[in-house]
């Protein structure tokens, strides 16, 4: 996902929960969902030269795909399982109505 700016990246949370490695921009909160070198390969924004590194490395290191893909998966099911966000969510509702 090469971007210039994102809020929150759905279509990376959608590539992790289906066990892919990502390569991303570190914009926005991409850097909250993807670790860089565990669950995928993190660039700066417009710098293409690094895009095609990333590329590259992980064209030629197809191995460490499953690995990164299994961590990517984790980090989804821990960090937004939909239980644990709608438990979040009632509670920051119920604060706000105290």
């Amino acid at each position: 996902l090469p971007s210039i700016a994102e809020v929150l990246p759905v279509v990376l949370m959608e590539g992790q929960a289906s066990g892919l490695p990502i390569v991303a921009t570190k914009v926005g909160s991409v850097y909250q969902i993807v670790e860089d070198g565990n669950s995928g390969l993190l660039v700066p924004p417009g710098d293409a030269g690094s895009l095609k590194e990333a590329l590259i490395y992980m064209i030629d290191n197809q191995d460490k795909w499953a690995e990164m893909g299994v961590r990517g998966r984790e980090i989804v099911e821990a960090k937004y399982d939909r239980f644990s966000l709608c438990s979040e969510l009632i509670e920051l509702y119920e604060q706000l109505l105290d």
